[in-house]
């Protein structure tokens, strides 16, 4: 790999060990929430309650991963990258280990929000590393790879959870993220500083606000994130209804199901590799304009054909999954690049508007639609539409220009 990729080295982890840090920590939040789910099914007899309050094990993980994001983002920028990092994985091990020694159901939810305070700080924090440590043209390439593993860690968790249950009970799980937590502790002692003094923001807690709200008056840096993030919206009602629809409506077996899940991240993941190598032929700005076209181009295929078969249906969520996964890289790049400080309240931004608008695509999907596909394909087609009315808001408002785009 080449040497350039750093602003400043790191004298400790270098280069290499910088991005496997960077890589590390990414891949907590995915096997944070999937790699026990093989798991849960068991824990209602285990703790003598009911599957509703082992819910809470998830739902609260999610909720406390959100809120950290939004937090540890701006008090970073206050404090420093370190400390954050560190105290972030101080909490996510320990918060591991309670877990792997919970008696109780109340205990593991509770050691659940803690691991998760943790996590959702570390994930905030990491993002504001990519602009901090890493020269402009190399940041879309780590995107790009923190991306990936968004997609691809969810995939690969339940799979692990389910082979330590060959072996060992439901702690295991929470045994192995405490060790992954203390792995990544130790490349947060060696980490050096990225944010110089003289650049962290002064004043107490509501200096650490005022980074948030100076982030959220910025009309460009808004406009193009809510247009971001609407893509999400539709994905994750497919996230959350899918084994419904290929088990229930087209009648697949639950290992046939793994198989189309499978084959749908495989092209989510691949979307960031399509713009790393559009880019040196078209702007941002036209790949964006071919992204909403083919984002109506999904939705119209799926409200008229996704019902026909299961391939039909599999087609059109493909084609989904690779424009919003392709849009990502160079738009959070953007996004960071707006804002010559408060580095870490945009990263807490753009992570917290992202959670927000999966949560509401999980919501809206179960809303009484005459099937799942239908209401996938009408939660598309107005998110495109919005999308696109945001795009044109972002191109022609003088107060929104962004000249990144152009490039």
């Amino acid at each position: 790999m080449r040497s350039n990729w750093l602003i400043a080295p790191q004298r400790r982890l270098g280069q290499m060990g910088l991005i496997v840090f960077i890589i590390l920590a990414n891949t907590i939040i995915p096997f944070s929430i999937d790699m026990y789910t093989p798991a849960v099914p068991s824990l209602p007899a285990y703790f003598d309650t009911t599957a509703q309050v082992v819910n809470f094990t998830l739902m609260g993980f999610f909720l406390f991963l959100t809120i950290a994001s939004l937090i540890f983002g701006p008090v970073s920028d206050q404090f420093g990258r370190k400390p954050v990092l560190v105290g972030s994985l101080v909490a996510y091990t320990a918060g591991g280990v309670l877990c792997a020694l919970a008696q109780s159901i109340w205990f593991l939810i509770a050691a659940r929000l803690v691991q998760a305070m943790g996590a959702g700080a570390l994930m905030a924090v990491s993002m504001a590393l990519v602009k901090d440590c890493f020269v402009e043209e190399r940041r879309e390439q780590m995107i790009a790879i923190i991306q990936v593993l968004s997609v691809v860690g969810p995939v690969i968790a339940p799979l692990i959870g389910g082979f330590l249950l060959n072996f060992f009970d439901w702690r295991a799980s929470f045994v192995a993220l405490a060790v992954f937590g203390a792995v990544c502790l130790a490349f947060a002692v060696l980490f050096e500083e990225s944010l110089p003094e003289s650049e962290r923001r002064a004043g107490g807690i509501g200096s650490t606000i005022g980074g948030l709200v100076a982030v959220g008056r910025n009309r460009a840096f808004m406009t193009l994130l809510l247009m971001v993030a609407l893509f999400n919206v539709a994905f994750s009602a497919y996230l959350a209804v899918g084994s419904y629809i290929y088990v229930d409506f087209f009648g697949t077996t639950p290992q046939e199901y793994t198989y189309f899940f499978a084959v749908t991240a495989a092209f989510t993941a691949l979307g960031p590799y399509i713009w790393l190598k559009a880019k040196a032929h078209v702007t941002p700005r036209k790949f964006t304009h071919l992204m909403i076209a083919l984002g109506f181009v999904s939705a119209i295929l799926l409200l008229t054909i996704g019902e026909s078969s299961v391939f039909a249906f599999c087609g059109a969520l493909i084609l989904f999954a690779t424009i919003q996964s392709a849009l990502r890289p160079y738009t959070t790049n953007i996004l960071l690049s707006q804002q010559k400080g408060d580095t870490g309240a945009a990263s807490s931004l753009i992570g917290f508007m992202i959670s927000i608008f999966g949560v509401i695509g999980m919501s809206v999907i179960v809303m009484g639609w005459p099937t799942y596909i239908f209401g996938i394909g009408a939660v598309m087609l107005i998110c495109a539409v919005l999308s696109l009315a945001l795009w044109v808001y972002l191109l022609r408002s003088p107060k929104t220009h962004i000249k990144e785009l152009e490039r």
